[in-house]
């Protein structure tokens, strides 16, 4: 009888738990409205968002989260990511020439089909920066990880 109450239970609280845990990790609808309206989201959640071809060149992301995030193809020329988490994140042709990436997290990000040490990156500012792998850029490292 107690088998029979308990194994839905556990089921019941096994699905609560990966809603739970789902909505914590999503980013929030309202600073991605921010970040379409005015290009400015300094510090907001924007972890899971799809932002794939977007124009976010010269926006204002110092400090965002956008773990997991999908930006391929997307336009960050002069963007500021200072301080940024973009672990996990899908950079895939992303545009990041002049992009402030100074302090940012990139562990795990995508940079597949990138040139790396070319266009993408040209006068990027790694200073500090957690590389792919990793490790960490020595200040000073421009457009490429000097480690």
């Amino acid at each position: 009888m107690v088998h029979k109450i308990v194994s839905p239970l556990i089921g019941v609280l096994f699905v609560q738990m990966f809603f739970f845990v789902t909505s914590v990790n999503a980013f929030s609808p309202d600073d991605l409205a921010r970040l379409n309206l005015t290009k400015s989201c300094p510090y907001c959640n924007l972890s899971y968002a799809r932002l794939a071809e977007a124009d976010l060149s010269d926006a204002n992301l110092k400090g965002a989260a956008l773990d997991h995030a999908t930006l391929a193809e997307a336009d960050l020329t002069h963007a500021d990511l200072s301080e940024t988490t973009l672990s996990e994140a899908n950079l895939e042709n992303a545009n990041l020439m002049d992009a402030n990436l100074a302090n940012a997290h990139l562990s795990g990000a995508n940079f597949s089909g990138a040139n790396l040490f070319h266009a993408t990156l040209t006068n990027a500012n790694l200073s500090g920066t957690v590389w792919i792998d990793g490790k960490k850029c020595k200040k000073g490292s421009i457009g490429k990880c000097d480690q």
